[in-house]
């Protein structure tokens, strides 16, 4: 039961960041920056605050309202950041999105182990307070699978024929 409301919170988010991501200029309102390399404030101070105790020297891309709080995107080390927060500028989560190279092995050994014939293509990282959840993008020559990886467990979190 736990693992299941786990599962679809982490759905939630991770469908949730993908459609924000798709359709960043129509929900949410964008606070960024017409000059390069000028530090882009939250419109929450609380949020900014949090942002910048926990990511350093990090240039942010931009700062957008959600309906439940703010999100920061950036990239850092060849990953792509989402960090949202909620109305009162408390983190909720971090989305990171990266290649193979930078996932752990520890994960992309689990993942290739149990899933032989199959490449890593990408992988999303998504950090709760009470959980880190992997959503490994893997293919092969007919099919791409999404495969999630939540305490040492794998299952497939969704699959697609390519023919």
């Amino acid at each position: 039961m736990k693992k299941s409301i786990v599962s679809v919170a982490i759905a939630c988010i991770a469908l949730f960041s993908t459609v924000s991501t798709v359709s960043a200029q129509s929900s949410d309102i964008a606070f960024t920056s017409p000059v390069a390399g000028k530090r882009i404030a939250s419109p929450n101070h609380q949020a900014d605050k949090n942002f910048r105790k926990s990511f350093k020297n990090v240039l942010v891309k931009s700062w957008g309202q959600k309906e439940d709080g703010y999100r920061v995107r950036f990239n850092d080390k060849n990953a792509q950041f989402m960090v949202d927060y909620d109305k009162k500028g408390r983190w909720t989560n971090t989305i990171k999105i990266y290649d193979e190279n930078n996932l752990t092995k520890e994960i992309a050994n689990m993942v290739q182990t149990t899933f032989l014939g199959y490449s890593i293509v990408q992988a999303m990282e998504i950090q709760t307070p009470k959980v880190t959840v992997y959503l490994v993008k893997i293919e092969n020559k007919d099919s791409l699978k999404t495969i999630r990886v939540i305490n040492g467990e794998t299952d497939i979190f969704e699959e697609y024929r390519k023919h």
